[in-house]
């Protein structure tokens, strides 16, 4: 099979599963459903997809390629580290605040198992939260972040945010505004990681942080 008719069959398959995917549950949708609405027979199918959660996984790979084109374009020309932690933040949110069978598929439907069966979507997924590993390394490199922080724990500590966040809205059925709790993951995040001011100075009496003044400006 030609490669590019092989692509093409395979994007055919992919558009239909979202179409199927997004209007009902993932455990009610079926492969026939898919094959009718693509052209494709479910024996095709089945030569580019062993079953429906790899079918699942593969759609949402590529959406979130997309998605991850989409926040850089967002982060572009943002300057400083936090406004690019709230930037990255309240575009996740409002991503999935536009797209709430988007959200349904990729955090109530897809596990993180379903994404490690995929070493594709695996890697993709590594490589769209490195993004918050380059803000972390930016914010070392100028100072505004501590270099002692634990990067594997403030992504555990966001994402899993995210995740909640999104979670919890999805099954309140959207009753309240998503982007409300944008400022404050940011902030609780921000916290952790903020570089500390000097608390030497700070703990001393009024007396000695003048005396330290002056010495500074004598210096």
């Amino acid at each position: 099979m030609p490669r590019k008719s092989s692509e093409k069959t395979r994007e055919r398959i992919i558009r239909a599963a979202a179409q199927v995917f997004y209007n009902v549950n993932y455990h009610e949708a079926g492969l026939r459903d898919i094959a009718k609405l693509s052209g494709i027979s479910p024996r095709c199918i089945y030569k580019y997809f062993p079953n429906k959660e790899q079918l699942l996984v593969a759609m949402n790979n590529e959406g979130l390629k997309l998605m991850k084109m989409e926040m850089e374009q967002h982060l572009t020309g943002v300057e400083g580290a936090l406004n690019k932690l709230r930037k990255m933040t309240y575009f996740y949110l409002d991503y999935f605040k536009r797209n709430p069978r988007i959200a349904w598929q990729v955090y109530i439907s897809t596990n993180l198992s379903m994404w490690r069966s995929s070493d594709e979507a695996w890697r993709n997924l590594g490589t769209t939260q490195a993004v918050l590993g380059k803000i972390l390394q930016e914010g070392q490199a100028c100072g505004e972040f501590r270099q002692d922080i634990d990067s594997n724990a403030v992504r555990l500590l966001y994402f899993g945010g995210i995740r909640f966040a999104i979670q919890s809205w999805l099954a309140s059925e959207q009753d309240w505004d998503l982007m409300s709790v944008a400022e404050g993951l940011t902030t609780t995040v921000y916290e952790a990681i903020k570089k500390q001011a000097d608390s030497t100075l700070q703990a001393a009496c009024p007396l000695l942080r003048n005396q330290a003044k002056n010495i500074i400006e004598i210096v």
